[in-house]
């Protein structure tokens, strides 16, 4: 059985250059923004599963009624994977993922993201990724932490620093879940690769390493 997760089928669905690198093999570059949004997970996670508090956190609101429990506290954590079976075009696929954080009594979901720049409502309500791990683990409601990337930022402007929204799971987000996930199965079944055109190379993990022969938008 073929497997995706949401970073793949965002891939598939937004940028399939990258995913076709992905399938390809290539080498990923490696930002230094990945190491620090490491450590930034296990700051927050340490603090909302009670292992270990953070001031600036506690300041900034996240307190016992943000008690998670269960928190991925290494890549890829197996007590904090899903997995769940979907069928597109006649075709099984299992989806799968990993939660930041999770309080199985009351059914809510921890999600961190950090950045150079906070994460709106908005965005929070709209993401296909709430919404599928909403629906693998039919959770009430899942609480975004937003924070910015930059640490020192904690202790001159905490204010404007971190944000956090706490999005009840409706049943419209199941079915936008379900949505997404087969649309990028369909385009994975049938090779329905189209390239964005304002896609974003700077950011991309494959930065220096794909080829001219995979790029979709110079065929």
């Amino acid at each position: 059985m073929f497997e995706v997760s949401y970073s793949s089928l965002a891939q598939v669905i937004k940028c399939p250059k990258s995913w076709l690198c992905k399938i390809n093999g290539y080498e990923t570059h490696d930002f230094k923004w990945f190491k620090e949004g490491k450590d930034i997970h296990a700051i927050i996670q340490e603090h909302v599963s009670g292992t270990k508090e953070h001031s600036f956190l506690t300041q900034c609101g996240i307190t016992k009624d943000y008690h998670f429990p269960m928190v991925e506290e290494k890549d890829f954590d197996e007590k904090m994977k899903f997995t769940f079976e979907v069928v597109a075009d006649g075709v099984p696929f299992l989806m799968r993922g990993y939660l930041d954080g999770l309080n199985p009594e009351i059914k809510r979901g921890l999600e961190i993201k950090s950045g150079s720049a906070l994460w709106s409502l908005g965005d929070f309500i709209k993401s296909p990724q709430r919404r599928i791990y909403a629906l693998a683990l039919d959770l009430k409601d899942m609480l975004l932490i937003t924070v910015k990337r930059d640490m020192n930022l904690w202790e001159t402007d905490p204010k404007r620093s971190l944000k956090k929204y706490l999005v009840p799971t409706t049943e419209l987000d199941k079915k936008s879940a379900m949505e997404f996930i087969k649309l990028g199965c369909h385009i994975i079944l049938k090779s329905e690769y189209k390239a964005p055109e304002n896609r974003n190379c700077f950011n991309c993990i494959y930065k220096g390493s794909c080829e001219d022969s995979l790029c979709l938008n110079r065929r």
